[in-house]
C-alpha cells in the first residue's frame, strides 16, 4: 500500500514537470534571438506601438487574423539611408511582426549612409540570420529623383523574386523610418480579410485627428491622376479631399495605388513587376499598375491598418 502511494506520488511529480500549460508555450531560439510565439508576445511593451483607436477592433477578428498569419511565410523589405536614429524601433517592430508568421525573412537595401546606419544593419544581420542586407554607395548626399528611389526599391524586389524566396508566399514592404513603429493589430485585421485582397496598404496618418497622409501614392476612382495635377480645381482643396479621415471600422477602400508607410502583397500578385517613375510620379503607382494589369491584383487600403507617420502631430 505504501509502495503504491509512493509510486503514485512520483508519477504525479514527473507529469507535473513535463506538462506545459497552454498559456505557457515554449520559446524558440533563433541564433541568439529569443522568439516567443504570438500568443505570449508582450502586449504591454511600451516601445511597441499600441494605437488607442485600434482598441475598438473586434478581438475575434484579430484572433482570426493571427491564425491566418500562422499559415504564411513572409518576406519583409525596405530601403534605408541615414536612418540610424529610427532603426532600433524599426528592427524591433519588424522582428515582432515576423514572429506572427510561420517564418519570415528580411531584405533591406541601404545606400550612402554615414550616420551609423551601415553598422547597425551589419550588427542586426550578425545577430539575426533571417536578415539580408544589400548595400551600395553612389557618393551622393541625397536621393536625386523619384526614379532613383524606384531603382533602389527594385534592389529588394529583385531579391524577393529570386528562387531563394520561392517558399515565401507573402511580401510586406515597409518604410524604415516609421519612428513610432507599427501596431500589429492592423496587420492582423488585414489577414482576417485575406480572401478579399491580393495587395493591401496602410492608413498612414499624420495628425491626431486621423487624416490619411500619403496623397502621392494614392489613386482611386475619385482621384485617378497624379497629385498635384492641373486638372484638379485647386491644390489645397484637392489635397484636403484626398487626405481625409478613414475611420477605424470602415470598409476596405478599393484603390489603384496606395502605400501609407507599409503594404502587404501576395507574392504571386506582384510577380514580374518592378518599380518605375513616369515623369517623376510616385514609384508605387507604376508598380501597382503592373500588378493590376499583369496579375489582376485586387488592391485595397485598410482603414484599420493604421500607422502614425514620423511627423505625426
Amino acid at each position: 500500500m505504501k509502495m503504491n502511494l509512493l509510486s503514485s506520488l512520483l508519477l504525479f511529480l514527473i507529469l507535473s514537470q513535463t506538462h506545459v500549460n497552454s498559456e505557457q508555450k515554449p520559446s524558440i531560439n533563433v541564433g541568439n534571438i529569443l522568439v516567443l510565439p504570438p500568443a505570449v508576445q508582450p502586449s504591454n511593451d511600451p516601445s511597441l506601438e499600441q494605437l488607442p483607436s485600434l482598441n475598438s477592433l473586434d478581438p475575434s477578428i484579430l484572433a482570426k487574423g493571427i491564425d491566418e498569419m500562422k499559415k504564411h511565410k513572409v518576406v519583409i523589405a525596405g530601403i534605408t539611408r541615414n536612418n540610424a536614429s529610427d532603426l532600433a524601433i524599426t528592427i524591433k517592430t519588424i522582428e515582432y511582426i515576423g514572429s506572427f508568421f510561420a517564418d519570415y525573412r528580411v531584405v533591406v537595401f541601404e545606400n550612402d549612409s554615414n550616420d551609423g546606419t551601415k553598422e547597425k544593419l551589419s550588427d542586426w544581420k550578425t545577430r539575426n540570420p533571417k536578415i539580408q542586407i544589400l548595400s551600395e554607395d553612389y557618393n551622393i548626399q541625397k536621393r536625386p529623383s523619384i526614379k532613383f528611389l524606384a531603382d533602389a526599391r527594385n534592389k529588394y524586389i529583385k531579391a524577393i523574386q529570386s528562387e531563394q524566396y520561392n517558399d515565401f508566399d507573402m511580401v510586406l514592404l515597409i518604410d524604415m523610418d516609421m519612428s513610432f513603429g507599427i501596431d500589429v493589430r492592423g496587420i492582423q485585421d488585414s489577414f482576417a480579410r485575406i480572401d478579399s485582397w491580393d495587395g493591401i496598404c496602410s492608413n498612414g496618418i499624420f495628425k491626431n485627428t486621423g487624416e490619411m497622409y500619403d496623397a502621392f501614392a494614392f489613386r482611386n476612382a475619385e482621384f485617378p491622376l497624379p497629385f498635384p495635377n492641373e486638372i484638379y480645381a485647386t491644390v489645397n482643396e484637392t489635397l484636403s479631399k484626398i487626405q481625409k479621415i478613414y475611420p477605424v471600422g470602415s470598409n476596405l477602400v478599393p484603390v489603384h495605388s496606395c502605400f501609407g508607410g507599409m503594404a502587404i502583397y501576395k507574392r504571386t500578385g506582384i510577380a514580374g513587376c518592378e518599380y518605375d517613375s513616369i515623369a517623376e510620379d510616385c514609384e508605387h503607382v507604376a508598380f501597382h499598375q503592373c500588378a493590376i494589369i499583369k496579375n489582376k491584383m485586387r488592391m485595397f487600403m485598410n482603414p484599420n491598418q493604421m500607422i502614425r507617420y514620423s511627423h505625426y502631430q
